[in-house]
């Protein structure tokens, strides 16, 4: 019982860790990062704060907003897995790619394309675990339990919203540096991502629980 425990938390964080990589990819390769990512990038233009702290803020809003919706006490433990991820986010970003320069269209693409592939994977794997989901996600799916709307759906839908509050907030500081072909694909198809991945992570999960315990 331990080891499957042990097994189903290593899983998780490692998702945890390749959602966080994965959106750190999307920001540097300039060519357009998700809704809610431009958000806490710009947020963090505005305040100075690191965007893993931008990332902290938004997340206890959102989850204040969930608890309002489904009217209970917020699980507290989406916080951990923010907080987290937002480490993850500043190491990456702040250090380990800080001096990262990236000249080529062609190399700027596969980064995108790796951090929108990370950042499906992360997710689903998270997802799997039936462990606490990150903040966004808990914003989504508070709401298809509400409502009974679908998953892809409300994904959309709260990407969408993100998008344009981050727009406005470009607006403002007269910079679309962030915004592009990846912040079209976050956008629209990330729930599509995500959902084709499901189906491989599940497998993967499944084999290390039968064949690790």
């Amino acid at each position: 019982m331990e080891r499957t425990k042990l097994i189903k938390c290593c899983y998780y964080v490692l998702g945890i860790i390749f959602l966080g990589f994965g959106i750190t990819l999307t920001l540097i390769s300039n060519l357009g990062a998700g809704g809610w990512d431009v958000l806490i990038q710009n947020l963090s233009n505005i305040t100075s704060i690191t965007v893993g702290k931008c990332l902290w803020s938004v997340a206890i809003i959102l989850l204040l907003i969930s608890g309002v919706i489904l009217k209970k006490i917020p699980d507290i433990k989406v916080l951990a897995v923010s907080w987290i991820t937002g480490i993850v986010i500043d190491i990456s970003y702040y250090i380990i790619l800080k001096n990262l320069i990236i000249n080529s269209l062609y190399l700027r693409g596969i980064i995108l394309i790796l951090g929108l592939l990370c950042i499906a994977l992360g997710c689903s794997m998270m997802f799997v675990t039936n462990l606490p989901k990150n903040h966004t996600e808990t914003l989504v799916f508070s709401i298809v339990d509400k409502f009974g709307y679908s998953y892809k759906t409300i994904k959309i839908f709260l990407d969408s919203l993100a998008l344009f509050i981050a727009i406005g907030i470009g607006i403002f500081l007269k910079d679309f540096s962030n915004l592009g072909v990846g912040t079209f694909i976050s956008s629209f198809f990330m729930g599509y991502l995500i959902d084709r991945f499901l189906p491989v992570t599940k497998k993967i999960f499944i084999f290390l629980q039968e064949n690790f315990i």
